[in-house]
């Protein structure tokens, strides 16, 4: 396996996990972690009931915490919220913020009920975290239309990426920006699809749509933070690089479920500006998470 040739200069990354895999953070240069709850196939194939969804997001935020207060200097979290349950929402959200002091809160590109973020029914959430200041992380789900199609590849090989972009796209038409300016959100893999479509939804848009964009659909779309993660193949970053400021984009690896080195073993053949690099690895994610700024 191919590797770079020194560790990354101290990185700061977005990531999942199911356990603190120090070793692999180190001998990747990775200095600091934020750390979102749980991965995307447990939520789907176990938590089909709103009580499973509450007790799988609220142990892992209580394993989160717990890993921070042990190690302070390494560890934020992004606590997770059970969205298919608004009231339970609600209160994960309180905890998070005022027990576990969470960094961040972390959500799903749909709910698992044939709903994604722009919907109506999170009107309520969405104005608790715009009174929070909250960031938003947003990891994709394979929605129930399409995580078991019959045709070949599995949901992890394209639908997640498509996800992501039915995500943003469901956040920024319905008005979700736009009546809750305080909330800055961050979405994976370079932003999945949405670099290659930005053109064709901007001469797509529903009606009414324009009315939450007064600066239209590319300011919009970019000012999200794309993370990296599994998605730093020549391709999608060429894409996103053309479409989005330098100043969003963010170094990730979808770690645990994804081994780190699927990010970061294609690094060096990009030959990307130092200055660049730096922004990605650290200094934009510093603005966002001051608390890790070294």
């Amino acid at each position: 396996m191919l590797r770079p040739p020194a560790p990354l200069p101290s990185a700061l990354s977005l990531y999942q996990s199911n356990g603190y895999r120090g070793k692999q953070s180190a001998a990747n240069g990775v200095q600091h972690t934020a750390r979102h709850a749980a991965g995307p196939e447990r939520s789907q194939s176990v938590c089909k009931r709103n009580q499973c969804e509450k007790e799988e997001h609220s142990a892992g935020n209580e394993y989160g915490a717990r890993l921070m207060q042990q190690h302070p200097t390494k560890f934020g979290l992004m606590g997770g919220i059970p969205m298919p349950d608004l009231e339970g929402s609600l209160k994960e959200v309180a905890y998070a913020y005022d027990t576990l002091k969470v960094d961040a809160v972390a959500i799903y590109t749909n709910d698992n009920k044939g709903r994604w973020p722009g919907d109506p029914y999170f009107e309520p959430l969405w104005q608790e975290l715009n009174w929070r200041n909250a960031i938003v992380y947003m990891h994709p789900l394979a929605p129930t239309c399409c995580g078991s199609l019959q045709y070949g590849p599995s949901a992890s090989m394209l639908e997640y990426d498509f996800d992501v972009t039915r995500g943003v796209a469901s956040i920024v038409v319905n008005g979700v920006m736009f009546r809750y300016p305080n909330i800055r959100f961050i979405t994976v893999h370079s932003g999945g699809t949405v670099p290659m479509l930005a053109g064709r939804m901007n001469d797509r848009l529903p009606p009414g749509a324009q009315d939450y964009l007064p600066n239209g659909l590319y300011a919009e779309l970019r000012k999200w933070y794309y993370d990296i993660a599994h998605a730093s193949f020549p391709w999608p970053m060429a894409a996103m690089r053309a479409f989005m400021p330098e100043s969003q984009i963010l170094f990730g690896t979808d770690y645990s479920p994804e081994p780190i080195e699927s990010t970061v073993n294609e690094l060096p053949g990009l030959s990307l500006p130092k200055e660049f690099e730096q922004m990605m690895l650290r200094g934009n994610a510093e603005r966002l998470f001051p608390k890790f700024k070294v």
